[in-house]
């Protein structure tokens, strides 16, 4: 083998080494992985933030390992999807509940009931255009 091949079989040992020896945590908790949507099948892939590793679930290749294309092959998914799919629920959980509270921002503003907004929620209307809007068609002139 030549330096360069000696060099690149070095860190590929050393990044494979760095990510078994990674806990996936930041601190003791929490996980630092993140997600990624962007595949055809339309599944999450979790990439840790700290060693780089991707985590993804089963899938077909059609690459023979050494050699070329060929027959094609289940890949089994990564021993940690599992955790992936659990920051996905939660992350669509916190979503839902996202939508829930401007629905309630909304319908408050729309009812002129606004004046029982904090200070947060009233920021949050004014900034998706909510408020902007509900200057314009205000006829009682609550907002002037």
């Amino acid at each position: 083998m030549n330096e360069r091949m000696q060099t690149e079989e070095k860190w590929r040992k050393m990044k494979h080494d760095r990510q078994q020896a990674c806990s996936h945590r930041r601190g003791q908790r929490k996980w630092a992985i993140g997600l990624q949507h962007n595949f055809p099948d339309h599944l999450p892939r979790g990439i840790c933030l700290l060693c780089g590793l991707v985590i993804h679930p089963a899938h077909w290749v059609d690459w023979v390992p050494g050699g070329g294309p060929g027959a094609m092959t289940l890949v089994t998914a990564n021993m940690l999807y599992p955790v992936v799919q659990m920051i996905e629920d939660q992350d669509h959980a916190l979503a839902v509940l996202r939508d829930v509270y401007f629905a309630a921002v909304d319908s408050l503003i729309a009812s002129n009931e606004a004046r029982y907004l904090s200070w947060l929620d009233f920021t949050y209307a004014l900034a998706r255009g909510a408020i902007h809007q509900q200057c314009e068609d205000n006829t009682k002139g609550y907002w002037r």
